[in-house]
């Protein structure tokens, strides 16, 4: 399972159990800093884990 990050604020946005090997995007409004971002998500592009800030 991977855990994706708001491009905002950077804190943990949404999880995927699965990356597709098509691209999507996904559009939804962040829990944390409340602004709507954009992701996209495919086995190209894969993000990063999400890492907490300490």
């Amino acid at each position: 399972m991977e855990q994706m990050a708001c491009p905002v604020c950077k804190k943990r946005f949404f999880d995927v159990s699965r990356i597709p090997l098509e691209k999507i995007e996904i559009q939804a409004k962040c829990p944390h800093c409340g602004k709507i971002s954009t992701l996209e998500i495919s086995n190209k592009n894969k993000k990063k884990p999400y890492r907490a800030k300490k």
